[in-house]
């Protein structure tokens, strides 16, 4: 089996392409926004991120996540997150090569955008980010379920 196209579906059945927001600095007010991916697996199955990775070529920030009385969540597990930009670049070699099939086609065209806008040395950082915020309106709309 081919370890970068058995990724790419781990990636759509399970992965998250995301558009997240952070704040720079304590005492800062400028928000920054930013792709990201991130998988969560239980942690009895340890094996799957060291898989990934390796198809991927990045390594990622892996924290352990702890069951939550609050959420669905009721099992230990492992969450998985690529957000540096040679990770996300190299998502995209990955995806571009081994396309996406599902829903999650249509969320990477935006979310691939987002990688590019995000990484470009030429945008400035409140242009970046209403180009951005736009994108992660455009993939919301994407996720909606539709009868």
């Amino acid at each position: 089996m081919d370890i970068k196209s058995w990724a790419v579906g781990f990636i759509e059945g399970d992965g998250c392409i995301t558009i997240t927001s952070k704040t720079r600095g304590k005492n800062s007010p400028k928000h920054y926004f930013y792709p990201l991916l991130t998988i969560q697996i239980r942690d009895d199955d340890p094996n799957i991120i060291p898989q990934i990775e390796k198809a991927i070529g990045v390594k990622a920030y892996v924290i352990p996540r702890r069951p939550s009385p609050r959420t669905w969540n009721t099992k230990p597990s492992i969450q998985a997150t690529w957000k540096t930009k040679e990770a996300l670049k190299a998502i995209i070699n990955l995806i571009d090569t081994h396309p996406l099939v599902g829903k999650k086609a249509k969320e990477y065209v935006y979310w691939r955008e987002a990688v590019s806008i995000y990484t470009s040395k030429t945008i400035n950082h409140n242009e970046r980010n209403k180009r951005i915020i736009a994108l992660k309106g455009l993939i919301a709309e994407v996720r909606v379920y539709k009868e």
